[in-house]
């Protein structure tokens, strides 16, 4: 019996972010199926809040509230490898 063990991390290959008002429009490619997650890190309550479930990209527009925010952005595979990156920009 053989058995394969995935050690190889995801990279997220492109994270573009455009804002619009209260509208932040994301573009982020990955180069396999992750889950995509995010945490405001100057949220009263920080917690990791979805983008996507098994998908290599993302291209949808999230609203945030009026303020700073600080995002650690997380690509996670099914063998918990993951890769990060952190955006901040402000809302007004």
């Amino acid at each position: 019996m053989e058995i394969n063990v995935d050690t190889t991390s995801p990279e997220i290959e492109e994270l573009n972010y455009e804002i619009d008002r209260r509208r932040v429009e994301f573009d982020i490619s990955i180069t396999e199926d992750v889950d995509i997650e995010y945490m405001d890190e100057n949220d009263k309550r920080p917690r990791w809040r979805s983008f996507c479930r098994n998908c290599d990209s993302y291209e949808r527009m999230k609203t945030f509230t009026r303020g700073e925010h600080d995002l650690l952005i997380r690509a996670m595979d099914k063998a918990t490898n993951t890769d990060e990156r952190r955006i901040s920009f402000q809302i007004n």
